[in-house]
């Protein structure tokens, strides 16, 4: 019998959880608040909201496989050594 947690990541891959919705959502969120920081479209944040749906559906779009292969492999490594760097501490 498979454990929940790898059941919940394999369904989660099968949606494209990975390989669409979270370099979507990290795209969106770097370039809105790269926007918003630096105000080169006033404090409106719906037209920043909007700028940034945009592109992060381009750059998702254009990255596809190759860029959430990316963030998989760079997050993945990057919580092993946050995780060796807090053991060491």
């Amino acid at each position: 019998m498979a454990n929940p947690f790898e059941t919940l990541i394999t369904n989660l891959n099968q949606l494209g959880f990975f390989g669409f919705q979270l370099p979507w959502v990290f795209t969106f969120a770097v370039v809105f608040g790269l926007l918003l920081k630096s105000k080169s479209f006033g404090d409106n944040k719906r037209i920043i909201g909007v700028i940034s749906l945009v592109v992060a559906f381009f750059v998702t779009g254009f990255g596809g496989p190759v860029m959430a292969s990316f963030f998989t492999s760079l997050f993945g490594l990057a919580s092993i050594i946050i995780a060796g760097i807090l053991v060491i501490a």
